[in-house]
């Protein structure tokens, strides 16, 4: 059974174990919900009602290559190589649908993870780069590759990457967006030295395992 107070989602089995539970939070509430605390958090994509397509499209542009590079050996020893394109037929005509809206988190990807020892303010800068990437027409895209994966380059500049991609894809409402979070559960009572390295190693998991979109970039 699921159930949620205020922005908690909590998850009973009913097997005689405590219930797991960690946080959402709609993106304009970032500012005022997110606990200056430490602990992982989890980007996210959601269908807004009546434009439902749009999650469709953004989801089939961020799931995949449109084309590709391709190297082929055949008889005699001739080689071909070129540009595959990608030839895809995928309804994604879904406005309007309360079902697709709802399906889509039984299966929601990640589209980051990151982790961090003020969740608040890391996700504001991640937020302030958002937002500052689409205000600024002077911007320009950020090719994929640009900021390599896994480092403290690649999260400081989650937000700008996200308002490259945002931009290239037709300004959607930014309200499309929302944060899983969850805090350590040790959090109020050890110093950061002590919970940090079993955090990383929660995240480094997670990225290796679950592949979240931009860290795939």
């Amino acid at each position: 059974m699921t159930s949620t107070i205020d922005n908690e989602i909590k998850l009973n089995f009913y097997y005689g174990e405590p219930p797991v539970s960690f946080s959402f939070v709609q993106y304009e509430k970032i500012e005022e919900l997110v606990p200056k605390l430490p602990g992982i958090y989890v980007w996210r994509l959601r269908a807004l009602p009546e434009n439902e397509s749009d999650l469709a499209e953004i989801l089939l542009n961020l799931h995949n290559t449109k084309k590709i590079q391709a190297q082929v050996k055949g008889h005699l020893k001739y080689h071909y190589k070129g540009t595959l394109k990608r030839e895809l037929e995928i309804n994604t005509d879904f406005n309007n649908s309360s079902f697709f809206r709802s399906a889509i988190h039984l299966a929601n990807h990640p589209i980051y993870i990151g982790i961090s020892k003020n969740l608040n303010k890391r996700l504001v800068t991640h937020k302030g780069q958002f937002e500052n990437f689409l205000d600024d027409e002077n911007n320009v895209s950020v090719p994929d590759g640009e900021i390599r994966a896994d480092t403290y380059e690649e999260s400081a500049n989650f937000g700008k990457r996200l308002g490259s991609f945002w931009v290239n894809n037709g300004r959607k409402p930014q309200t499309m967006l929302y944060v899983n979070y969850l805090v350590h559960p040790n959090a109020g009572d050890l110093d950061f030295s002590e919970i940090s390295s079993e955090i990383r190693d929660v995240e480094y998991f997670l990225n290796r395992t679950l592949t979240p979109i931009f860290g795939r970039r």
